[in-house]
């Protein structure tokens, strides 16, 4: 579907627009091709703590 769902030409255009200008017209072959790195910071909170079990056996 190739379809920039997380807005990375909207975010090329507001932070780079003199190089966005150029791309624009070419941003739909451009974008299938990108590279990403993707971060993530989490947290755990309550470890240990269950609640319900993943997998209740019913008896």
């Amino acid at each position: 579907m190739n379809a920039d769902i997380f807005g990375f030409g909207e975010i090329v255009h507001k932070k780079f627009p003199k190089q966005w200008r150029k791309m624009e017209s070419e941003w739909d072959d451009l974008f299938p091709n990108l590279e990403v790195e993707v971060q993530v910071e989490s947290v755990m909170r309550r470890v240990g703590t269950i609640s319900k079990p993943a997998n209740a056996e019913k008896e």
